[in-house]
């Protein structure tokens, strides 16, 4: 749908869509959801507010800059200021009565270590959710609605894996879904590395059918892992930290992919223009047509190295999954029921 009203209409209506949506949500919200008891809050951690998003922005910054040159002033600087205004930031939550995020809870190993499994698998998610759109569209030259139909084998393998994980999750727990997840996606990251200028549709089913899959079979299970493992004082500050750094992860890998993606095309169109100059051919006297496929074989080509980059990160996520242990206790050692969140 969203391609359709991409191609066919106007790409406000992407965001013009929302608001009939979010009017009834905030309707049915105030007749149906339950009110809360009021707590007293010592204060607002204002240190943090403003030391948070200058780190977290400073860095995304400094890494989308490394596209151009690591060694430029601007990504060094967002690099620099980024680093320190995070370590600060750090400092300031652990001595803060009402943190803005709550680090104290990484001192659950379980929970850090379930933690880290889940941003490394979000990083390689975005290595087949983000890149796979822009290749099929900047490299093949797919219009939006083609692209989203050719992705639709993706969401509905996803979709119908999400209730299978969510029975396995009560069965065996969280590792071997971590773990299969991941290597499913690792897979697809594998087929994707393969991509050139005669790839279609067809090519990519079963690769987006084994991407969903793993991303369904993982992804809910971990945030509901998540949730148990952590200290039994401080759960109700787990989704507030989950989704904050879930947006700060999703930041830092697109412009990563950004980058490594700017960096490969580089090198292939230099590989290409050096075995163009020892042939005899001068670029200049190509014509329109040959330059435009040109073009598009060094951008194919660098969304394939950029697959291939991937595939280590989600199968060291894969191997990192391993250490996770299935259990029900805080990392206080407080044994409660298993806690559910839905997680959006």
């Amino acid at each position: 749908m969203s391609g359709w009203l991409v191609q066919y209409h106007s790409w406000r209506w992407i965001f013009l869509i929302n608001i009939p949506i979010g009017i009834i949500c905030l309707m049915i919200g105030l007749r149906k959801l339950p009110n809360a008891q009021r707590g007293q809050v010592p204060g607002m951690d204002k240190l943090g507010m403003i030391l948070g998003p200058l780190a977290f922005a400073s860095l995304t910054y400094g890494v989308s800059q490394g596209a151009d040159s690591w060694s430029s002033n601007k990504t060094l600087i967002g690099l620099a200021l980024g680093l320190a205004a995070l370590i600060a930031f750090v400092i300031a939550e652990l001595r803060s009565r009402t943190p803005l995020l709550e680090l104290r809870i990484l001192r659950s190993v379980d929970f850090t270590t379930g933690i880290l499994v889940q941003w490394i698998a979000q990083f390689g998610l975005y290595g087949a959710l983000f890149l796979l759109p822009q290749f099929l569209q900047q490299a093949r030259g797919f219009g939006a609605f083609d692209t989203g139909l050719t992705l639709l084998p993706q969401a509905i393998a996803s979709g119908l894996m999400m209730p299978v994980a969510g029975i396995l999750f009560d069965k065996i727990g969280v590792r071997w879904l971590v773990v299969c997840g991941l290597s499913l996606v690792s897979g697809a990251l594998y087929q994707y590395s393969h991509v050139d200028l005669t790839t279609e549709s067809r090519d990519l089913i079963v690769p987006l059918i084994m991407c969903g899959a793993g991303m369904g079979m993982m992804m809910m299970p971990m945030n509901t892992h998540l949730l148990n493992k952590a200290p039994i004082h401080l759960v109700n500050r787990v989704t507030s930290l989950t989704n904050s750094m879930q947006q700060v992860i999703n930041s830092l890998a697109v412009s990563t992919l950004v980058t490594i993606l700017t960096s490969r095309a580089a090198s292939r169109g230099a590989e290409m223009q050096a075995a163009a100059a020892a042939s005899g051919v001068d670029p200049a006297k190509a014509s329109p047509e040959v330059l435009k496929q040109a073009t598009q074989t060094v951008m194919a080509q660098g969304f394939a190295d950029t697959f291939h980059i991937m595939i280590f990160v989600a199968l060291g996520g894969a191997v990192l999954g391993l250490l996770l242990r299935r259990g029900r206790k805080g990392g206080d050692g407080e044994s409660r029921p298993q806690a559910e969140m839905m997680h959006g």
